[in-house]
């Protein structure tokens, strides 16, 4: 049997992130952090998590927190967590990349300057993350998944490891600071007033958009 998400669990998950990456990214210049965005296009709806909007492009992520529960991630990346299945969260974060493509492609009026050899978009990339306190029994995580305190290090990691040709192609995406502007603009205009809300969420979201028009 395949468990739905507990909603309790899912909102004080994205509370707890929330703090935790507000808490790291706090001095990260020419980067802005979103929670809890609802996105609404051509019919379809999603809220999602965390977006990170930075020079290098967005980072959609998703919020897991089960204390004190073992989590295991299958071949086919669904959760199994103390014997009960959940459904793999990678999908629904397909979903909500391929909406916020389409809703951006749509509302931006800024672009990124296009070469004749080569076809300029923004980069998104998804990743799930786990809260601290989460028991993950996998040896090595699957790709897409991380482990909330060692996502900042990776992120930073795999920057540093850009080789010459995808550093190439990195600098012809690059957003510059407008972009970014306009980008966080019109995502926080969809943040979701939800029932697990709370002032700190609002509060950051409200302060990110400051920084970044300064």
């Amino acid at each position: 049997m395949i468990y739905k998400k507990i909603d309790s669990k899912c909102r004080k998950s994205v509370v707890e992130n929330s703090k935790y990456l507000d808490k790291k990214l706090k001095n990260s210049k020419n980067a802005l952090l979103l929670h809890n965005v609802n996105i609404e296009y051509q019919g379809e709806s999603v809220t999602i998590d965390h977006v990170l909007i930075s020079r290098m492009g967005i980072e959609i992520l998703k919020s897991k927190n089960f204390n004190n529960e073992e989590i295991l991630i299958g071949g086919d990346n669904a959760l199994i967590i103390d014997s009960r299945h959940y459904s793999n969260p990678l999908e629904k974060l397909l979903k909500e990349k391929i909406i916020l493509e389409q809703f951006l492609e749509e509302k931006l009026t800024l672009t990124i300057n296009k070469y004749w050899f080569v076809q300029s978009k923004i980069h998104i990339e998804t990743t799930v993350l786990f809260g601290v306190n989460s028991n993950i029994i996998n040896e090595k995580l699957p790709m897409g998944f991380d482990k909330i305190e060692e996502y900042i290090a990776h992120r930073e990691e795999k920057i540093s490891k850009v080789g010459n040709l995808n550093a190439f192609k990195l600098l012809l995406n690059m957003l510059n600071a407008e972009m970014i502007q306009e980008i966080a603009s019109l995502l926080s205009v969809r943040k979701t007033v939800s029932v697990y809300d709370n002032e700190h969420l609002k509060n950051e979201n409200s302060k990110n958009l400051e920084l970044i028009a300064s």
